[in-house]
């Protein structure tokens, strides 16, 4: 409807604030066997002791994807988009089965009287706010009238849809509001007590100067401390939290690059040369263009400073006085050649103001009378607020720069001055009154031609029959793929993936491997996988499960943190006893260092960078005495206090402000997170989508 069409083209779509537009089909397997997606029986996840069915799953998917199609009119899909997706419905219905229904036990609800509230009174839903497509084009603030007139055409729409994409908007609305009271209630269930405060004051205000020896842990070689497994096992169990995991899958991998050959390159010139040849004298070169690039026409019309932007050599073609007299090209870059001729150039506005006049398809009588109307003096914007199904500030779209005008209407709004422009789609019609025109300037149309060089059939073979011969020399083993691979100078790449990756290790549509790793066990090696045009043989390392890594798992994390230890308690040990910092340094033989300036909130310390266990050290420790060796991030330092200075750098009060919003801000971000981690939810759908 004329009403979606003019939403479309008002900027932020309130569904891409939560999803992406992805259209999704499912044609796995034997349709009718147990394992089937289309089974009843097939689970996707686990959300609060409740099974997630796939069929469940994909019809959310398609519901927030048809309801995107709707808004945006595009049917055109992203990899990144249809992970946006699938990501939306997730957690569409993890707030279903967890979240809104323990807001209600806490009698967090949102009535009638708030949503009317939030849609049309004093405190409109941010969500609504950020949208902008209700926003009026005139102030650029949103507006209830608009919003209104959207809900009054539901009724009137056939299709649904508006009903469908109402629903949605309210939805959104509501689950912003749920979600902000209790982000509320968390809140304003923090307390600061006063001496957190007395602390936070004197943390703050409190500074030191100190002087130290440092002994760093790089000073021992690696190789003579000893790392056993009772050790590693040992730090292990002490420090289990350090290695919290999420579900993952490690896969090592090898690609052969699907590139043009020196062939391809050669035959590419050989084309574009011959290309260039008839070009060169074609009577039509925009139909010449038509027929023979890769690419389509361009109509667009460029300034000389858009082209410049674009590629400077061409622009001084362009514009150059015998343009129309000669061609530019072949020229190639980055595998790409361009040929391109003058085709056309018009004086043209940069910016231009409209109005309009939406009207159904079946108004096409009524359509040319307006047009009559307007010629014998008729006003433009009465017509508008009297006909048009979508009257808002009497059809004024406001101005616009031209290249944000489609090509086809650009055209027509640059060739028909001072006439109403009429167009007919299935869509409807419209009618267009261009009321203002910015200064013009000398624009040029060019017909070019691009041709990209792409490897042929032939050496896409080619790079397959190699691949294949890797898959036949592994014979699915781990130990042969790794020893393949050093054998045959391969260049061996590893990556971490997360069951709802769309992205690898730089590959942008991914999904394909992340299926196959999910669907298989470790030691496992993929047949070929085709990922963004090139070729991939994969092999599954290991799975990583939610919660805590293994040791086996951890252990390469572990042992510098072991031997860290060991080499602490050395140098701890060569440290003690001296009776001051001077004494040390003479027994070490290594310089005194100063720290000029240190609160209990510093972060960083000049020369010995981040480290935690050196501040709380300097902060505890009494004036005029040496610290014991503290074992620090890396390294055994010895520490004195040479001064300290008390200022007033914030009050109690600004400190207990500080100190609320900080927990208060903590508390909000906790709190969502508990709801979802006590629900137990369980994610399975890497191995479907």
């Amino acid at each position: 409807m004329a009403t979606l069409n003019t939403l479309r083209t008002k900027g932020g779509l309130i569904v891409s604030i939560v999803i992406g537009v992805s259209l999704m089909a499912f044609l796995l397997g034997d349709l009718a066997g147990q394992n089937s997606i289309f089974n009843p029986k097939m689970n996707v996840g686990e959300i609060n002791g409740q099974k997630v069915g796939h069929q469940d799953y994909a019809r959310e998917i398609d519901y927030l994807g048809l309801v995107n199609k709707t808004m945006t009119g595009s049917e055109s899909t992203s990899t990144e988009q249809q992970g946006q997706l699938r990501a939306a419905a997730w957690e569409k219905m993890i707030n279903e089965r967890v979240f809104f229904p323990g807001c209600e036990a806490l009698g967090i609800t949102v009535s009638e009287a708030e949503m009317l509230d939030l849609v049309y009174g004093d405190n409109i839903s941010p969500i609504l706010l950020n949208a902008g497509f209700f926003n009026s084009s005139e102030t650029g603030l949103y507006d209830k009238t608009m919003v209104r007139q959207f809900v009054d055409n539901i009724n009137m729409d056939p299709t649904g849809n508006l009903r469908m994409v109402w629903d949605y908007i309210q939805e959104q609305v509501r689950t912003h509001a749920v979600m902000t009271k209790y982000g509320a209630l968390a809140r304003n269930m923090v307390y600061v007590t006063d001496f957190e405060v007395q602390e936070g004051v004197a943390n703050t205000n409190q500074y030191y100067k100190a002087k130290y020896v440092a002994q760093s842990y790089s000073s021992i070689p690696d190789s003579t401390v000893t790392v056993s497994n009772a050790d590693l096992q040992k730090y292990h169990d002490a420090h289990k939290n350090l290695y919290r995991q999420v579900a993952s899958r490690d896969i090592e991998y090898v690609m052969f690059d699907v590139v043009p050959s020196a062939e391809d390159y050669e035959n590419a010139a050989k084309t574009v040369n011959e290309l260039a040849a008839e070009f060169a004298v074609a009577e039509n070169p925009q139909q010449y263009v038509t027929i023979n690039s890769q690419g389509q026409f361009n109509p667009y019309y460029f300034s000389q400073e858009e082209l410049s932007q674009i590629d400077p050599e061409l622009a001084v073609y362009a514009f150059s006085a015998d343009a129309a007299k000669e061609m530019y090209g072949p020229v190639m870059k980055d595998d790409n050649y361009l040929i391109a001729r003058f085709n056309n150039s018009r004086m043209m506005s940069d910016t231009v103001a409209i109005r309009q006049i939406i009207l159904t398809p079946d108004q096409g009588a009524l359509a040319d009378s307006l047009i009559d109307v307007v010629k014998q003096g008729g006003k433009f914007a009465d017509l508008a607020a009297r006909y048009s199904i979508n009257n808002t500030n009497g059809g004024d779209l406001g101005r616009t720069a031209m290249n944000q005008v489609p090509a086809e209407i650009a055209d027509r709004i640059a060739t028909q001055k001072g006439e109403i422009i009429k167009l007919e789609n299935t869509g409807g019609i419209a009618l267009l009154d261009v009321y203002y025109r910015g200064p013009e300037t000398r624009k040029v149309q060019l017909a070019m031609i691009n041709h990209t060089i792409e490897p042929s059939s032939t050496t896409q073979q080619a790079i397959y029959a190699r691949a294949s011969k890797f898959v036949t020399a592994v014979t699915g083993s781990y130990d042969k793929f790794g020893q393949t691979v050093a054998d045959s100078a391969y260049d061996k790449r590893v990556a971490r993936i997360l069951s709802t990756d769309s992205r690898v290790a730089g590959f942008e549509n991914a999904r394909e491997m992340v299926l196959w790793a999910y669907n298989n066990e470790p030691g496992k090696i993929s047949s070929i996988l085709e990922i963004d045009n090139n070729y991939v043989v994969a092999a599954l390392v290991s799975e990583r499960k939610d919660g805590f890594a293994t040791l086996k798992q951890a252990t390469n994390e572990i042992i510098p943190a072991v031997r860290n230890e060991k080499k602490a308690e050395m140098l701890a040990a060569k440290m003690t006893g001296a009776s001051s910092i001077d004494e040390l340094s003479q027994q070490l033989g290594a310089p005194v260092s100063e720290i000029a300036e240190l609160n209990f909130n510093t972060y960083f310390i000049p020369e010995i960078g981040i480290d935690p266990v050196v501040v709380g050290a300097v902060c505890g420790m009494t004036e005029g005495k040496v610290s014991k060796p503290v074992k620090g991030m890396t390294g055994v330092y010895v520490l004195e206090i040479t001064g300290k200075e008390t200022r007033e750098d914030v009050s109690v009060e600004g400190q207990r402000v500080r100190q609320q919003a900080m927990d208060q801000n903590y508390a909000d971000q906790r709190a969502m997170q508990a709801v979802f981690g006590l629900a137990n939810i369980k994610d399975g759908r890497a191995k479907y989508f």
